[in-house]
């Protein structure tokens, strides 16, 4: 909704035509910024505790899952917060290319309106298991919830991992920081460094590639959409086509009994009266 939010205002969703909007926009800058911090898995916010729960059963499970897992912490704070500075810092890039969008404005309340109203469970929705009501309301038991609000909420300091993920998601924000809000090292310069690896991250792993060469013209177009259109010109016009061939061509046959000459008609219902009476004779 944020995204929709700034689309909006610039025009684009490209956030290479954007930057200095939350000196216009405010209202989405503060509530893109609390959902990015979220989602980032920064305490005391509801991502915080939904990140740790997947770590903590990923670790218990699988291992390799729980590796995954915390490249993706990294990987999703830094993520986020390239968008932020590209989007909400720096000097203003124009917006859509098409010039219609040179000044920026906040978006009206039926937009900001629910951005600020989901802000709200983004901060504290992961407040309401810190003394483990969450879990006694979804059956789980409420035995090992913390003594009192405050010490549920510091609880996850006791331990090493919650720690550690939050130094990992911090760390990523740090990066997003160095590369796209101070400029210290340049995108184009890691580029160079890490070659293949960064344009695989830059291409998205080519999974647009894939969707469009793969599912989209080979399985769809050439290979379900084909079957279609053959089933439909060969199938259903066939057999539509070949229905009426045969009245056609059956007219045409008893067309050509159709002489015109009286004398003939006259012979075939003399001959068609002597069958009635010969077969009333015989058979009674």
């Amino acid at each position: 909704m944020g995204s929709g939010s700034v689309n909006h205002s610039t025009g684009t969703f490209d956030m290479r035509l954007m930057g200095g909007l939350r000196r216009t926009m405010p209202w989405t800058y503060a509530t893109f910024l609390i959902g990015s911090l979220s989602l980032a898995g920064i305490w005391p916010l509801a991502g915080f505790w939904s990140k740790d729960e997947i770590l903590i059963s990923a670790l218990e499970a699988q291992p390799v899952l729980f590796w995954f897992a915390m490249i993706t912490v990294f990987l999703t704070a830094f993520y986020m917060f390239r968008a932020i500075y590209m989007t909400f810092h720096g000097e203003y890039r124009g917006g859509d290319e098409s010039g219609k969008y040179h000044h920026t404005h906040e978006s009206p309340w039926v937009m900001v309106g629910p951005l600020v109203f989901l802000s709200i469970p983004a901060i504290g929705l992961g407040w309401w298991n810190v003394t483990g009501g969450f879990g006694e309301y979804m059956g789980h038991g409420g035995s090992e919830a913390a003594a009192g609000f405050f010490a549920g909420l510091f609880a996850p300091f006791t331990h090493t991992l919650p720690v550690v993920s939050l130094l990992v998601a911090l760390f990523g924000i740090f990066m997003a920081y160095v590369i796209y809000g101070r400029r210290w090292i340049k995108a184009e310069s890691l580029g160079k460094v890490f070659g293949p690896l960064y344009t695989l991250v830059y291409r998205k792993y080519f999974f647009d590639e894939l969707y469009e060469n793969i599912i989209v013209k080979l399985a769809l177009v050439r290979g379900l959409f084909t079957g279609f259109s053959l089933f439909d010109s060969r199938g259903v016009d066939g057999a539509v086509n070949g229905a009426a061939e045969v009245v056609t061509s059956g007219g045409r046959a008893i067309r050509q009994a159709q002489t015109g000459q009286l004398q003939l008609y006259g012979l075939f219902i003399g001959l068609g009266v002597a069958i009635i009476a010969l077969a009333v004779y015989l058979f009674g």
